[in-house]
């Protein structure tokens, strides 16, 4: 196993909890899960800010480890219209993430998950017998953001996680590495100019 020489990696976050800027000022909104987050990446080697920076814009991170695009989409009813972002960047996540909301808490669903009650489980693997019913979910939820895009007059950059594959890999050697983000980075502005 080879020694991780880079620099050590420090996760901050704003005043809502987001590894991101303060939201003042003019910024870019971006939308994901842990491949918009960052997760095992020194924050000035993420795409997003990668492409903030080059765009001279406030970077607006709201990627979460283990996000789904229920969650993305409700981030983005949320944010958008109070940030009012110059742009916004979504890298839909896997589509057979789900999220639900009960009285009590929101719940997440992910296959790697060994902890659901029975009721829970049984649910789940019904809905995911039918791999229709994940892309579906993940299609309305892409359709959702670009309609709250289109409702404030802004444009909207969707880039699907898959767009790349990655040869080097980030600290957690899980996650893309600095050469995955730097190609997500370049794709994305490419689609902006």
């Amino acid at each position: 196993l080879a020694a991780w020489t880079e620099n050590s990696i420090q996760y901050t976050f704003n005043e809502y909890a987001f590894r991101s800027d303060p939201f003042f000022g003019e910024g870019i909104l971006f939308l994901g899960c842990s491949f918009t987050f960052g997760i095992g990446m020194i924050w000035e080697n993420t795409w997003a800010y990668l492409v903030a920076k080059k765009l001279g814009l406030k970077c607006w991170n709201l990627g979460i480890g283990g996000a789904s695009n229920d969650m993305a989409f409700r981030y983005a009813s949320y944010w958008i219209p109070k940030l009012k972002p110059r742009y916004v960047c979504y890298m839909p996540t896997l589509a057979n993430r789900l999220e639900i909301i009960t009285p009590d808490k929101i719940e997440r669903y992910l296959p790697s998950y060994e902890f659901y009650s029975s009721e829970d489980k049984k649910f789940y693997d019904k809905w995911l017998s039918m791999e229709e019913n994940g892309k579906l979910n993940k299609e309305k939820n892409i359709r959702g953001i670009k309609s709250i895009c289109d409702e404030n007059a802004i444009p909207i950059i969707v880039e699907e996680l898959d767009s790349v594959g990655f040869s080097s890999k980030a600290r957690d050697m899980v996650h893309p590495g600095k050469d995955w983000n730097n190609t997500i980075s370049n794709k994305i502005l490419s689609k902006i100019s």
